[in-house]
């Protein structure tokens, strides 16, 4: 088959996946982009082929990258009924710990920081829902003010599954009462919210995304002499299940709820210790070297 041909079968193949499964827009995405890797670098996507990309392209991309590209590639000759031309997978061992995580006294002193220099009411309450929340960030774009009036976002997430996001009352009391859910309807997004000042509108300001997320993340915390890099929205998700673990006595099957994860193996994954709490952990109970 030429390159022609195999285009041709990788676009069939995507096709079925928007047709017959139930996976995000991304996900698809994600399956076409690796299925033209393999074929840019091998030529092709048969067995050969595949193995010729999984011992090679490591220097090209992150072994990550390629570990995927290997997983969709045997997706697809199982859509193609091409079974014997499955490859190994490539194992890829966790990693021992996790940095570059907020602690609680960062959060707080983030928070202090900003109210004390003029943040917007906005911008305060948002690092404060994802704090309380552990939602994802394209989660927290989609609640809205009807959503923080009753305690809880109800949401198709990933893998079409639907999750119930709660907000803690004391915070979902302080946003109802605050500027950016005054004198609007439930259905409105919270904050997706056109930029504001104070309590009045305006529509020339560019709405809330995830870049804006990060960027403003890392620019409060620079300012406040934090580290930039422990404040992205997806660490807050880690922060969260830290410490409602140990808010909870270590109940991890809370925590796996709250997150929305459907396997225990996936929670984990969030609660290993960085370098600095392994460090601190040994120190304070190894006392027999």
């Amino acid at each position: 088959m030429t390159r022609e041909d195999w285009q041709a079968e990788i676009d069939r193949f995507v096709r079925h996946l928007k047709r017959d499964t139930p996976l995000a827009a991304n996900s698809v995405a994600a399956y076409r982009n690796h299925l033209r890797r393999i074929l840019e670098f091998s030529g092709g996507l048969t067995k050969a082929c595949a193995i010729r990309f999984s011992q090679g392209a490591d220097r090209r991309w992150a072994i990550k990258t390629v570990s995927g590209a290997v997983d969709c590639y045997n997706k697809f000759v199982e859509w193609s009924k091409r079974p014997r031309d499955k490859v190994r997978h490539i194992t890829i061992t966790t990693p021992p710990s996790f940095e570059h995580v907020p602690t609680r006294q960062d959060v707080d002193r983030l928070v202090a920081y900003m109210r004390e220099n003029g943040a917007r009411v906005r911008d305060v309450m948002f690092v404060r829902f994802l704090g309380a929340t552990g939602a994802r960030i394209s989660e927290v774009l989609r609640v809205t003010v009807g959503d923080v009036r009753r305690g809880y976002s109800e949401q198709i997430g990933k893998g079409r599954k639907l999750r119930r996001i709660l907000i803690p009352r004391v915070l979902a009391g302080e946003i109802a009462s605050s500027p950016i859910a005054d004198n609007v309807d439930d259905r409105w997004p919270l904050f997706r919210r056109r930029g504001f000042h104070g309590r009045n509108f305006k529509p020339g300001r560019p709405a809330i995304t995830s870049r804006w997320a990060c960027d403003m993340l890392h620019d409060w915390s620079a300012r406040a002499g934090l580290d930039a890099q422990s404040f992205h929205p997806h660490a807050f998700r880690h922060y969260f299940a830290k410490e409602v673990l140990k808010a909870s006595g270590n109940d991890v099957a809370l925590v796996c709820d709250l997150l929305g994860h459907s396997d225990l193996k996936t929670t984990s994954k969030y609660l290993k210790l960085s370098q600095s709490e392994q460090r601190n952990g040994l120190d304070r109970f190894v006392d027999w070297a």
